[in-house]
């Protein structure tokens, strides 16, 4: 089963590529949690997501409807609510492109993904720090490994139900 024989002590190494500590995205020490097939798992992300099994945050459906629910009715009031809520950092300025353009993080978060559990797996679910200058406080879901073996296109362990694309406004 998906990170069975992990435990949090052990998530440091497994996460490669992250400039911080993962431990300190939660407020005290997150649960290791079975998630039962079928899970519904959602994550705000840049327009065009690359890797989307190779993401680890997500959240679980009640914690997307509060969220949604405190924003209102405008996208950007989302964006700035889910970005505040979660450890998530303000996504960077970016830097000029080479040919023109912008790379990096210069866009915003518009993407919305919607992800199932296809099999039961493990993942370390607890509430959000007030990391990166943000109130924290929101439920969170940090989900290790969905791309093992399969390459951060596919999973072994969940499947894409859906993307919304939030307006920018």
């Amino acid at each position: 089963m998906l990170n069975q024989e992990y435990e949090w002590h052990d998530m440091r190494p497994i996460r490669k590529g992250i400039d911080y500590d993962v431990r300190l995205s939660f407020n005290g020490r997150p649960v290791k949690e079975q998630l039962a097939p079928g899970t519904i798992l959602y994550r705000l992300d840049h327009p065009i997501v690359l890797g989307i099994f190779g993401k680890v945050w997500w959240m679980r459906e009640a914690a997307f409807h509060r969220i949604f629910d405190r924003a209102g009715g405008t996208p950007s009031a989302l964006r700035r609510e889910w970005q505040n809520s979660l450890s998530m950092g303000k996504p960077g300025k970016g830097e000029e492109g080479k040919f023109g353009g912008w790379k990096g993080e210069a866009d915003t978060r518009t993407q919305v993904l919607v992800i199932a559990t296809t099999q039961p797996i493990f993942a370390w679910v607890g509430i959000a720090s007030p990391l990166f200058h943000k109130s924290g406080g929101e439920e969170q879901v940090y989900l290790p490994n969905l791309a093992r073996g399969t390459g951060t296109i596919r999973s072994d362990y969940a499947r894409l139900l859906r993307t919304y694309t939030l307006p920018t406004i």
